[in-house]
């Protein structure tokens, strides 16, 4: 069940962010966490607040998912401080999208599927420091 409080916005503010996730994550009940960008990670003071959730997050009585696999949201998760963080491969995109492009245009190939699927990365702490292959 979502928490009356939610959904959170933020506009994009870190500072409101971080303390939005602090306020929730705080709250006596097990809380699980999606964040659908991550705006609170990017807060230079992210693992500083977050450190007195270690121990909790360790043991999953507080679960914080986050969009994205930046460097810096790596870090924090590779230092226990979230649960996942699930990112798109912009790279592959880029790539799968020019390819589509050249192919229609200099072969007239038209694309065969309607919609393309890529896959996700999928970083957990035990695996933060290799599971974003275009860092």
């Amino acid at each position: 069940m979502e928490h009356p409080r939610c959904p959170l916005f933020t506009a994009g503010r870190r500072d409101d962010a971080l303390k939005q996730l602090r306020t929730i994550i705080s709250y006596p009940q097990p809380t699980i966490f999606v964040a659908v960008a991550g705006f609170a990670q990017f807060n230079p003071d992210y693992q500083q607040v977050m450190a007195e959730f270690k121990q909790q997050l360790a043991k999953k009585q507080r679960v914080i998912i986050y969009a994205d696999t930046e460097t810096l949201q790596l870090q924090a998760l590779a230092s226990g401080l979230g649960t996942m963080n699930i990112g798109q491969n912009p790279y592959e995109m880029g790539r799968k999208g020019a390819q589509l492009l050249y192919d229609a245009v200099k072969h007239q190939h038209l694309p065969e599927q309607e919609q393309y699927y890529l896959p996700f990365h999928y970083c957990t702490p035990e695996n933060a420091q290799s599971c974003a292959k275009n860092h």
